[in-house]
């Protein structure tokens, strides 16, 4: 597919104007991420994809500690000797 943009000036940058059609295809939108680049003397513009993570990776990069889950007082409480 071939389309035509525009570039145009906007403070002391350049803006490309990108077609309604090519962003819904890359389910684009204003304020999404792009990957820019140069390539062989052209830019390349890529969605910027985010990490797929399984839920395993993710549990265990945030396993919990056991000793965060109990407050320091109930530490010294679970820890005494029973009163005799």
């Amino acid at each position: 597919m071939l389309v035509t943009g525009k570039l145009r000036k906007v403070d002391d940058s350049i803006m490309l104007t990108i077609p309604p059609n090519i962003l819904k295809i890359l389910a684009l939108e204003p304020g999404s991420q792009v990957n820019i680049r140069l390539k062989n003397n052209c830019i390349v513009i890529e969605p910027k994809t985010r990490p797929h993570h399984t839920l395993a990776q993710l549990l265990a990069a945030h396993e919990p500690n056991p000793s965060s889950l109990v407050a320091a007082e109930d530490h010294i409480w679970l820890n005494d000797q029973p009163f005799i």
